[in-house]
């Protein structure tokens, strides 16, 4: 049994949001969001079961900035209207200004447990991520 989750699969609320199973998309993005509020980012893998970073081949601590978390979140709140989903998105922005925010733009998390930076800005972030927030 797989017992950790990739921060892409994030997407997935999206599309139980989008086929109308809104109380499925609700738990997952409230599982995500708990790992967000407790290490101020999503890392790329998290072991659900045991509440720590997921490590497999090597460290896997990075957490850069991926959209899929907004969008859901963004989409929740579309389609639910609840003031909830709306503070979600509030904390991710205060998290990601707080935590990723540098001279030049936004980096990407090198180490979500240590909060290092990386010496990075995905594209992404500016196309993808912010327009939800």
């Amino acid at each position: 049994r797989k017992q950790h989750f990739e921060n892409l699969q994030a997407f997935w609320s999206g599309l139980e949001i989008s086929a109308g199973f809104l109380g499925y998309a609700q738990r997952s993005l409230n599982a995500f969001h708990l790992i967000f509020n407790d290490l101020g980012s999503l890392p790329e893998d998290f072991d659900f079961v045991n509440m720590r970073m997921y490590v497999h081949n090597g460290p896997s601590h990075r957490a850069p900035l991926r959209p899929e978390l907004a969008e859901s979140t963004y989409l929740m709140y579309r389609a639910t209207r609840e003031p909830s989903w709306l503070w979600a998105g509030a904390n991710m922005l205060e998290a990601i200004e707080e935590l990723n925010a540098v001279d030049c733009g936004y980096a990407a998390t090198l180490n979500a447990l240590t909060q290092e930076l990386d010496d990075e800005m995905p594209s992404f972030f500016l196309s993808e991520t912010a327009k939800y927030l």
